[in-house]
């Protein structure tokens, strides 16, 4: 009787557990997520999240002792600075940081391979053609609708305050260019990869075909979205993967390429006949204090100095996620220009998170990217050409350096890119130390 009870058990359960396993060696879901999200962050955050549990149920979770302890810590830091502020606008806001850093681990212990890997970031970049093409209708065709359900979590929305300068779908057209600029480095990263599984065919040309389609999309509409964050961070973006290949020359030809347009800003040799008077004016502009241009950098020098009179006021644990742009309006006399974060990363999470949460996250991010780092070196040492790491942290480097005068990770999309980004970088080295198929870096 009881052989018989469990035969029917193993019959009832087995269904469920060939469907995991199909779930586990299929990434589909996976891919589908990143081409969904310029379109909708809830689909591609669901598929994510759901995908991601129902592939660990099946595979098991891969202990990372260390880093799995570092993540509950930070956690429940964020948790206790949440907790401190004790508003309900508070607990709203750690929406912008806890679900995605909870991604972050989990699409971490999926991708367990570098086919897999690669895979992945090639579903971003083919996402990003959404992002572009979003973009080149505002520029093109004047683009101007808007499609919103369940306020920002499935949307498309174009064409804002900043017109005639693309923005895609997001409220600016700086978080366009940091999120180009990083689908720019890993859409390289990737053409410059040797990977067996594409050498040649059909495989190998559709590759190629996403790939230049990004590039050739997402390169001139970063120019056209006249961010000066953005240029500046591109240009040191291409000096550093210049210098670590050890490109002497051309390390030398982009500095005088870069001081072109500055010249044509200072109205020199008349480099204006070959500079686009929007690179120039722009330029000036930025030194021009009745244009708005201007003001816009006045703004941040403000916003900055008012994060930091706020984080000293309440160093250890800050005020409480969302609380900078009330404080901000607060002000007696009230500030001409409203501001909704303090265009600083960090200064950001030190004024509404203080320094547990900074550190918290300093914690995260460094350990990842120390991580990205040395698998770019083991690669390098493998006697591969180690570039698809590269174009990963670059990405990675940007988007950190880009946070000096921007906060990005407000839009929820952005946010998603960045984490994703971190969580190849871990999954990677996690591989490489495991010891994976070092074979496959040098074919």
């Amino acid at each position: 009787m009881k052989a018989a009870e469990g035969a029917g058990s193993s019959l009832a359960v087995s269904p469920l557990r060939i469907l995991l396993n199909v779930w586990e060696q299929r990434d589909e879901w996976l891919l589908a997520a990143m081409v969904l999200l310029p379109v909708s962050l809830l689909g591609s955050g669901l598929l994510l999240v759901v995908g991601s549990g129902l592939a660990i149920v099946a595979a098991g979770w891969k202990r990372d002792r260390r880093f799995d302890r570092a993540l509950m810590i930070v956690a429940a830091v964020l948790l206790g600075v949440t907790a401190a502020a004790g508003t309900g606008k508070s607990w709203l806001g750690l929406a912008n940081y806890l679900p995605f850093m909870g991604g972050f681990a989990l699409v971490s212990q999926v991708l367990r391979s570098r086919r897999q890997i690669r895979r992945f970031l090639l579903a971003l970049v083919a996402g990003s053609w959404g992002f572009s093409i979003f973009g080149w209708g505002q520029v093109m065709w004047g683009w101007s609708f808007r499609f919103v359900t369940w306020g920002s979590l499935i949307h498309v929305k174009l064409v804002g305050i900043h017109a005639p300068r693309p923005t895609s779908v997001f409220e600016n057209p700086n978080g366009l260019a940091i999120l180009l600029l990083m689908v720019l480095a890993i859409a390289w990263g990737l053409w410059c990869d040797r990977d067996e599984g594409s050498e040649g065919g059909r495989d190998r040309w559709v590759e190629q075909v996403i790939l230049a389609g990004a590039m050739g999309l997402g390169g001139p509409l970063l120019v056209l979205t006249e961010s000066r964050n953005g240029w500046l961070v591109a240009l040191l973006a291409l000096g550093s993967v210049l210098v670590l290949m050890r490109r002497w020359r051309w390390v030398a030809l982009l500095g005088v390429v870069a001081m072109v347009p500055v010249g044509a800003a200072a109205n020199l040799l008349g480099l204006r006949w070959i500079v686009p008077s929007f690179v120039w004016q722009r330029l000036l502009a930025s030194l021009d204090p009745n244009s708005v241009a201007f003001e816009s950098m006045v703004s941040r020098w403000d916003g900055w100095v008012f994060a930091f009179q706020m984080w000293r006021e309440r160093p250890l644990t800050g005020w409480g996620w969302q609380s900078f742009a009330d404080r901000w309006a607060a002000q007696v006399p009230p500030p001409e220009v409203p501001l909704f974060h303090a265009h600083n990363i960090y200064l950001s999470l030190a004024a509404e998170g203080g320094l547990l949460a900074l550190g918290a996250f300093g914690l995260v991010w460094g350990w990842t990217l120390w991580r990205g780092w040395q698998a770019w070196r083991w690669e390098r040492r493998a006697g591969a050409g180690g570039f698809l790491l590269l174009g990963v942290n670059v990405a990675l480097g940007a988007y950190f350096v880009a946070g000096l005068l921007d906060a990005a990770f407000f839009d929820g999309r952005l946010n998603v890119m960045v984490w994703m980004v971190l969580a190849v970088a871990n999954s990677y080295w996690r591989w490489l130390k495991g010891g994976g198929d070092r074979a496959e870096l040098t074919k």
